[in-house]
């Protein structure tokens, strides 16, 4: 789920094993199937999307966007502090 751009480039330019970096927010929906059964999906809405790797030859040259550059690591190993002011209530666990 998402803006419709970001839903068609990621359906025409993602296959299974793609490195993407994908922002947004989950969402969990439920209901009951027309068999009684009770169903939950969690859903990704998702505001951005980057790929991290080159695009492959087997994907067109013309698109409505273009890969990001594959992200590299620098500094000294260590992970950067994480932010502070995330709210408790935004995270879905």
């Amino acid at each position: 789920i998402g803006k419709r751009n970001l839903a068609e480039i990621a359906g025409q330019y993602l296959h299974k094993g793609s490195l993407v970096y994908i922002e947004g927010r989950l969402q969990t929906r439920s209901w009951e199937g027309q068999d009684g059964q009770k169903r939950k999906t969690t859903e990704i809405n998702a505001t951005e999307i980057q790929f991290l790797e080159p695009r492959s030859q087997s994907q067109p040259a013309a698109a409505t966007a273009e890969p990001a550059e594959a992200a590299v690591a620098t500094g000294t190993g260590r992970a950067e502090e994480p932010s502070r002011d995330v709210d408790p209530e935004d995270i879905p666990f």
